[in-house]
């Protein structure tokens, strides 16, 4: 007959408490009714307090609001809360500090149930890790932006050296090489420059200002008859209203002329038309962009849908270099970007645009 496991039973309830704050090292761990069991290294560094101090107290004992209890108490109704509540609590020098806090009841991943762990971020390290995020994706562009530059000097010489070998027309073999060699030189200096132009899209910080309709449809315009003949598209632009308060007008110009040159590079027919309208939405402006006439491919739904890093898209997928430079803003602003191709001619642009906070 198989022997039942005590083992649990030889193990106290501090040793419990102990490798709990081991394991989650940001956490406070209070059973059922919210007391407090055990606090990490972390939390103590953060708070002021000692473990003792805090050990055997009501969670609201570190609530200013003394409501976190109930704040916790319904987010954990299924079990777990994944979604971060954000709270302040206090410090043992009268301060607040506001948290992030998530957490689950202890008994859902082990046996050891009675218990409920609340992992606590403070909402300046949140901040902190954001800032690293975006210095690295800046330090990116201007990588590539030094690197796009930087190569295409002595790209441009060995081109200069090409042309000088074609007047040599008497060598015929030599000059079939040539010719191989100078198509792939174009391609480098294609990709180099889409990457160029990529790292350059959405550069400057994103600030509050005001979008105005009227110098955007003309923006827009421009770009049409800059690109291709304005005869041949019927364009029609309409807005709710002249001035949108909070957006990046500068961004949000460059976002749509973006996608507008992404439709420009696309096989047409006889018939084209491109429709732009904006609305403004709660906290957001929504645009959308209807086109007829501009065609797709199978080859271009599945390079849009493609997953993997911009700058290696645009490596791939030259051709999409406006796309791509569009996405990219939205990401920077936090927007939403989505193609629906209804059919092979006729595409559906979708942006959601927020309306960007007073910093």
């Amino acid at each position: 007959m198989e022997q039942p496991d005590i083992t649990y039973k030889l193990i106290s309830e501090s040793t419990i408490r102990k490798n709990l704050t081991a394991i989650f090292t940001d956490a406070i761990v209070v059973d059922d009714h919210f007391v407090i069991a055990a606090v990490s290294d972390s939390l103590t560094r953060m708070t002021g307090f000692e473990g003792t101090d805090l050990e055997g107290k009501p969670l609201d004992f570190l609530s200013p609001s003394g409501s976190l209890r109930e704040t916790l108490k319904k987010k954990l109704i299924n079990g777990f809360c994944d979604q971060g509540t954000i709270a302040t609590i206090k410090t043992k020098g009268f301060g607040n500090i506001s948290c992030q806090i998530t957490g689950f009841y202890l008994g859902l991943i082990s046996d050891f149930s009675g218990f409920i762990i609340l992992r606590v971020k403070q909402l300046d390290e949140i901040s902190q890790l954001n800032k690293q995020l975006e210095s690295s994706r800046n330090e990116l562009d201007e990588f590539v932006y030094r690197a796009s530059h930087d190569l295409r000097g002595p790209l441009a010489t060995i081109r200069g050296l090409i042309n000088l070998m074609k007047l040599r027309p008497e060598m015929e073999e030599m000059m079939n090489l040539v010719e191989m060699i100078d198509a792939h030189a174009i391609k480098m200096d294609d990709r180099l420059f889409g990457l160029h132009y990529l790292s350059e899209s959405g550069r400057g910080d994103i600030q509050k200002e005001d979008l105005n309709s009227c110098a955007l449809e003309s923006s827009l315009r421009s770009t049409l008859e800059e690109n291709h003949p304005i005869d041949d598209i019927h364009f029609h632009f309409s807005s709710a209203t002249v001035i949108y308060k909070g957006m990046n007008d500068a961004l949000v110009t460059s976002l749509l002329n973006n996608l507008l040159l992404y439709l420009l590079a696309l096989p047409k027919s006889e018939i084209n038309s491109i429709a732009v309208s904006i609305t403004a939405g709660h906290n957001n402006i929504r645009i959308i962009i209807d086109s007829k006439g501009f065609l797709g491919s199978y080859q271009l739904m599945k390079a849009i849908r493609h997953r993997a890093p911009l700058y290696s898209n645009a490596v791939t997928y030259l051709q999409l270099i406006h796309y791509y430079a569009a996405q990219k803003i939205t990401q920077k602003m936090k927007a939403s970007l989505q193609i629906n191709f209804i059919n092979d001619d006729e595409q559906n642009i979708c942006l959601v645009i927020p309306v960007t906070e007073n910093p």
